[in-house]
């Protein structure tokens, strides 16, 4: 049941967070870290500075071809509706399970 598949979504992504810190904080440089609003809000911008970080060139055909993918579908895969205490969760139990993540990183929740 849906009551049952988010707590054990929530904790087994909590887990790998927590099992794979410490790998990620010996090649941090080998990390971009993409806020989803962000990537949201300017796709191609936020693809820009992923390259930037790791010294990549994106080349003009890639970029038209993302450009084009952008425009014909600006909402990505479209937009989803979610009710967490459906998913036997809620915003509270979700922030306190990924606060240290959240705090390592500063991500910045709203309301």
């Amino acid at each position: 049941s849906r009551r049952l598949l988010g707590p054990r979504e929530m904790e087994k992504w909590g887990t790998m967070l927590e099992k794979g810190a410490p790998h990620r904080a010996r090649r941090d440089a080998q990390f971009f870290d993409v806020h989803h609003a962000d990537f949201h809000a300017d796709p191609l911008g936020t693809i820009g500075r992923i390259y930037d970080h790791f010294g990549l060139h994106l080349s003009a055909e890639a970029e038209a071809r993302m450009v084009a993918r952008i425009a014909e579908n600006p909402e990505g895969h479209g937009l989803h509706r979610y009710d967490l205490d459906s998913f036997g969760l809620s915003r509270d139990i979700i922030l306190n399970r990924f606060q240290r993540y959240i705090d390592q990183y500063g991500i910045k929740i709203g309301s």
